[in-house]
């Protein structure tokens, strides 16, 4: 009799984890951003790279602990991967990478040689997206990289201009770059602008209403060319810069 209640309460235990497990994995992962786990716990969880793996905690921001801890600070490699028919304008990457030094605090970033997709598309999906980035999680890294996509159009939203892809990655949409501006300067403002503002997602920066910061919406999706490249922000606000800090020393 003992040895049948001992097991009874063994497997009534597992059946609680299974289900708490299966119950914070759906609050995670069913797209709704204000569930309970996603409001309260999934900062702190993703912290934890066995618990982000358990949970499938890989949306943008959930990689920031990755940026943020100090002893991760020293040479990110930015890794770029091309769409064959788009191309790059030159050091349009290199001008963001000191703006990404100053919103850590500290730390510094290896930029390597781009690497070409084997083949174009007119557009992309967020199913290629998550392709793409699972794909270039699975290459060998020893630091915690910056995975830059530099794709042609997004297929749902064809004039946006960006999007962020997993926990470490940067979507440039060139195709739609290249049709808000025919300049060469104003497309590579737009370029620095939206690796920029991605990288801010991936830290945990939300868009703010001032037009002026990398993190507003219109950066992201650009409503017209006026503004390009007088006003196309290149450089983090003080907002944003503070908000990182006081990410870090709740740390």
């Amino acid at each position: 009799m003992q040895h049948q209640r001992s097991i009874t309460v063994v497997l009534l235990v597992v059946i609680f984890f299974a289900f708490s497990f299966s119950f914070l994995r759906y609050q995670a992962n069913n797209g709704q951003q204000d569930t309970w786990f996603n409001t309260h716990w999934r900062a702190r969880a993703a912290e934890r790279p066995l618990i982000r793996w358990a949970l499938g905690l890989h949306q943008a921001g959930d990689g920031r602990s990755d940026y943020l801890h100090p002893a991760r600070s020293e040479g990110f490699p930015v890794r770029i991967f091309l769409d064959p028919a788009v191309v790059i304008p030159n050091g349009s990457i290199e001008a963001a990478l000191p703006e990404m030094v100053k919103l850590l605090g500290s730390g510094g970033f290896d930029i390597g040689t781009p690497l070409q997709l084997t083949s174009t598309k007119e557009t992309y999906t967020s199913k290629d997206f998550r392709r793409l980035a699972g794909q270039a999680s699975k290459m060998d890294s020893i630091q915690t990289p910056v995975d830059i996509f530099v794709l042609t159009k997004d297929a749902v939203s064809p004039t946006q201009v960006g999007s962020s892809v997993r926990e470490h990655g940067i979507v440039v949409f060139m195709a739609s770059i290249q049709e808000l501006t025919p300049e060469s300067n104003a497309q590579a403002a737009l370029v620095t602008s939206t690796i920029l503002h991605e990288f801010g997602h991936q830290v945990g920066l939300d868009h703010l209403d001032e037009p002026s910061c990398i993190m507003a919406a219109v950066v992201e999706q650009p409503v017209s060319t006026s503004w390009a490249p007088q006003i196309v922000p290149t450089q983090y606000c003080p907002e944003e810069l503070a908000q990182i800090a006081a990410f870090q020393k709740v740390k």
